[in-house]
């Protein structure tokens, strides 16, 4: 039916994101001889110079193929990675290629990718919007405007972040190395999410991020801490490469656990998820080999009947990759939205009708591929290092 190649498979580490304070991103382009072109995303530890090495040593095995063969170029450099190591900087380049593939065969089909992947539970994605730090940290009052501020744009489910970070820990006068909670600490959580229940109601899903900065004892204490504020999930609150302290945390509370944000491939879900160690799911489709192999962990997900929530601080064009994969899966409940400092900025990304986020929801777009097409030119604006944006 097609006799397409694969004929360029290039990278480029994005400096800025057009926010300067604003974590890097790698961008991947695949082209092919019919001019057929696709578009994809790396988590953010791909940004740097490994990241773009990684894509032109990959694009030696990739250029020539067929790009209606998603999986078995994919299985290709899945092999080529044993040396290298299936997690972090590598992973998350492959979840770049994954949603390029993708982008290309569905534009080569002329089909939206979702429908490449099994078809559509909805058309429209719920969007949780994470709020992170308020400032000043101390007062109670600051973080409950930052939550006003995500519902006055149209989110109904609302996250922040209730570890401090070394800074704030320090600022605050605790200690930011031992992993411990000291009663005071503790006291000040509480202040911060009464303040922000009763400022928001109950019918407002609240959800807090730990960052897994705590030890297990200390987790367990801020769980049962915050089991009055109905919380919709604790975040990380160990960190999550030990299960066994993850699954005790757990036990011990009815505050539902989520983890996994920084969890690579199937293989570092499937302990998490055989031992019951968590409530809900939160892989990063950027980060856990793109959006056939988040398949893979949502399947083994459902059979646990544990739901998804997928960790995303991606620009558009991961957000929306992200999207197909949350239309295609049974077991989804909501997709992170990572600050509010970028919404107008968003649309300079990607060429799009209209805005991306609207009342706390995204459109699955219905045009062929991811849906949409980057902004070369203004990619390029943001690396004013570059002369051009793909080499």
């Amino acid at each position: 039916m097609f006799s397409l190649k694969i004929t360029e498979v290039n990278a480029v580490s994005l400096v800025k994101y057009f926010i300067p304070s604003h974590w890097g991103r790698l961008l991947v382009r695949i082209k092919t001889d019919e001019g057929y072109v696709g578009y994809g995303e790396s988590g953010e530890d791909s940004r740097w110079g490994v990241g773009v090495t990684l894509i032109d040593n990959w694009a030696k095995q990739v250029v020539g193929s067929d790009p209606m063969e998603t999986k078995k170029i994919l299985r290709r450099i899945w092999y080529s990675m044993k040396h290298f190591g299936r997690d972090g900087i590598t992973m998350g380049t492959l979840s770049a290629v994954d949603f390029a593939l993708l982008d290309v065969k569905g534009k080569i089909m002329d089909v939206p990718t979702c429908d490449l992947i099994g078809g559509k539970f909805r058309d429209r994605i719920r969007v949780y919007c994470d709020t992170s730090h308020a400032e000043p940290l101390e007062d109670p009052e600051s973080h409950v405007r930052v939550v006003r501020d995500a519902l006055k744009r149209g989110f109904d489910s609302v996250k922040f972040d209730l570890d401090t970070g070394f800074r704030g820990r320090e600022m605050l006068g605790w200690e930011p190395y031992n992993q411990h909670l000291r009663n005071d600490e503790l006291k000040w959580m509480v202040k911060v999410t009464d303040a922000i229940r009763n400022a928001v109601g109950d019918d407002i899903e609240l959800m807090v991020d730990l960052h897994g900065v705590y030890n297990t004892t200390s987790a367990i204490k801020i769980a049962k801490a915050l089991e009055p504020f109905n919380l919709t999930w604790l975040e990380e609150p160990v960190p999550a490469e030990n299960v066994d302290a993850m699954r005790e945390v757990k036990r011990s509370t009815f505050t539902p656990i989520c983890a996994g944000e920084n969890l690579h491939s199937a293989w570092r879900f499937r302990r998490l998820l055989e031992k019951q160690a968590v409530s809900i799911i939160e892989p990063d489709l950027n980060k856990c080999g793109g959006i056939l192999e988040g398949q893979n962990i949502a399947h083994m997900a459902d059979l646990q009947y544990i739901p998804v929530a997928p960790h995303n601080t991606s620009t558009p064009v991961g957000t929306l990759a992200a999207c197909h994969f949350c239309a295609s899966i049974p077991n989804f409940v909501s997709l992170e939205w990572h600050g509010l400092r970028e919404a107008a900025e968003w649309s300079r990304l990607v060429k799009w009708d209209g805005s991306i986020i609207k009342d706390g929801y995204i459109m699955i777009p219905d045009k062929p591929g991811l849906g949409f097409e980057l902004n070369e030119e203004a990619c390029l604006e943001a690396n004013p290092e570059a002369e051009v944006l793909f080499t």
